[in-house]
């Protein structure tokens, strides 16, 4: 696995970074933690799954004792959850980058979104679930996006 940890972001707060550079492709390290499943989610639900990262349409990793906890959003990301566990490289990263995923290629969440601060030239504003995303993204980041969320937006945008 590669060498990650904690940083002052520019985005929010503390985020994840990369400390080693890192080829397109390469795996960064594997995301430890419970799996939930919730087939509706309430207010206290929702509170409690801020820092979660969708695995399923129903199911999120609890990253509350992961690191991955601090990886932030980005309209352009750098990283990808190529499967349930498993983040990828999609783009080289140089030592010390900070670490971005894109939210939407991994929600599912009916009428979930946030306000986006990733502050790049492609920001999307609000980032909602991969259902919302722009055809176009969804086409620049298919082959990243997990089988059951590519199934989850063909289906919703037919």
């Amino acid at each position: 696995m590669k060498e990650t940890y904690v940083g002052k972001s520019k985005v929010n707060g503390k985020g994840l970074y990369i400390g080693e550079s890192t080829k397109k492709g390469e795996v960064i390290d594997y995301i430890h933690g419970d799996i939930h499943v919730f087939k509706s989610i309430t207010p206290k639900i929702s509170k409690m799954m801020m820092d979660w990262i969708g695995v399923g349409r129903y199911s999120w990793i609890d990253t509350s004792q992961s690191k991955f906890r601090f990886i932030n959003h980005s309209c352009v990301p750098n990283v990808a959850l190529v499967s349930k566990r498993k983040v990828i490289a999609i783009k080289n990263i140089p030592k010390n980058t900070e670490l971005y995923l894109d939210y939407s290629l991994n929600e599912a969440e009916d009428g979930w979104s946030i306000k986006c601060a990733c502050g790049t030239q492609k920001c999307r504003k609000i980032i909602g679930p991969i259902q919302t995303l722009p055809k176009a993204t969804y086409s620049r980041y298919k082959k990243y996006i997990p089988k059951n969320f590519q199934r989850i937006f063909e289906m919703e945008n037919e």
